[in-house]
């Protein structure tokens, strides 16, 4: 997985940030960096869909299911005990991640990491499973 790029802001939002995605219009959607260990970190991670659901499923260091869905430019994230449990906490009310991030209908590795960037850690060297409706992206492979 690539490095994301960092800035460094001074003023009120004094700290170094990590750049999320670069928008159309020249802005940059941030987050501040973190710390290895201060977040959740996947130790597997396996894409079971690549589209109408694009669906993950991975394990989090303390031993947790995180359960991933983008339909429709809506990405929902849930963690539980279980699969199951997982699952029920990805809808909005409960979800670790609910937001419209786009409106494409597939969402790669790199995405995913971005968009949880500060939540869950994409460790170096993570190697990511494919299920067997888990297609080759376009503009990527997709883990």
């Amino acid at each position: 997985m690539r490095e994301l790029a960092r800035i460094r802001l001074s003023g009120d939002l004094e700290g170094e940030y990590v750049v999320l995605a670069r928008r159309p219009n020249g802005s940059l959607r941030i987050a501040p960096v973190r710390e290895v260990g201060e977040v959740p970190r996947l130790v597997a991670l396996r894409q079971m869909t690549s589209v109408h659901p694009a669906q993950w499923e991975g394990t989090l260091d303390d031993g947790r299911t995180l359960f991933a869905h983008f339909k429709r430019g809506l990405l929902s994230v849930g963690v539980g005990e279980d699969l199951d449990e997982a699952i029920d906490n990805s809808f909005p009310q409960k979800a670790l991640y609910s937001e419209h991030v786009g409106d494409d209908f597939w969402i790669d590795l790199e995405g995913l990491r971005g968009q949880l960037y500060g939540l869950v850690e994409f460790p170096a060297g993570l190697v990511v499973e494919r299920g067997p409706w888990a297609l080759a992206q376009p503009g990527g492979n997709g883990g």
